[in-house]
């Protein structure tokens, strides 16, 4: 009897702590999702009837380069850069000088795991100035 209760967890966490490791990768709500990559893909030179927007910055992504060009009013695709060093697609219309929280689709599902396990354990979410180091580099 001794050997039995030395074994088994003394509650929820101890045995979460205890169990086997899993790998675990959020999967999107959203309906669309940006092309990603982890290397960069190769981008064209940008014509001179184009506003070039390479360099510009929107919260934690920076615009690369012209990835293709549309003949549609959705705009051009550019590539862009992320802080975590993975590279997504964008259309010229969503990079705008407002989007001061602009990253790219990992970080946000991470930001917002991050958030939804804060929220369960405090019952609300701290505001990013408040001591998390992660939210002051995303918001960098």
């Amino acid at each position: 009897m001794k050997q039995i209760a030395s074994r088994s967890p003394v509650n929820k966490t101890a045995s979460m702590v205890t169990q086997k490791g899993i790998h675990f990768e959020p999967k999107s709500k959203r309906n669309w999702v940006h092309e990603h990559w982890d290397v960069r893909p190769q981008t064209i030179p940008v014509p001179r009837h184009i506003k070039d927007r390479t360099g510009q910055k929107h919260g934690t992504i920076e615009v690369v380069g012209l990835l293709d060009l549309q003949k549609n009013r959705k705009g051009n695709k550019w590539l862009v850069r992320c802080l975590c060093g993975s590279y997504e697609s964008r259309r010229a219309l969503t990079l705008n000088k407002k989007s001061d929280d602009d990253c790219c689709q990992y970080c946000k599902d991470k930001r917002h795991l991050r958030r939804n396990e804060e929220y369960r354990r405090l019952g609300y979410n701290l505001p990013a100035s408040l001591g998390r180091e992660e939210d002051k580099h995303e918001q960098a």
